[in-house]
């Protein structure tokens, strides 16, 4: 997940990601989540009762997820980038 914008938070090919599965979700918090059997990494947002989630690149549309076959795996905590 990568943000055109160099002053954004970015997660390039390479980068390591820390999850915390007890996290709780909150509005804007990153998160890996599996749709009909896919896993994808994106931002959760709330939004007037609907829930989508948001790519961090602007091209992409967000996917709204309200009501569907949805799990939560785990909450991104931190990241690193190996030397």
């Amino acid at each position: 997940m990568t943000s055109p914008y160099p002053a954004q938070r970015s997660y390039p090919e390479g980068k390591t990601i820390f999850v915390d599965p007890d996290k709780p979700l909150t509005n804007g918090c990153r998160v890996i989540a599996k749709i009909n059997g896919e896993v994808t990494f994106k931002s959760y947002a709330e939004d007037m009762g609907h829930i989508y989630l948001r790519p961090i690149n602007p091209t992409y549309s967000p996917m709204e997820v309200t009501g569907k076959n949805i799990s939560f795996c785990d909450v991104i905590i931190g990241s690193y980038t190996p030397e």
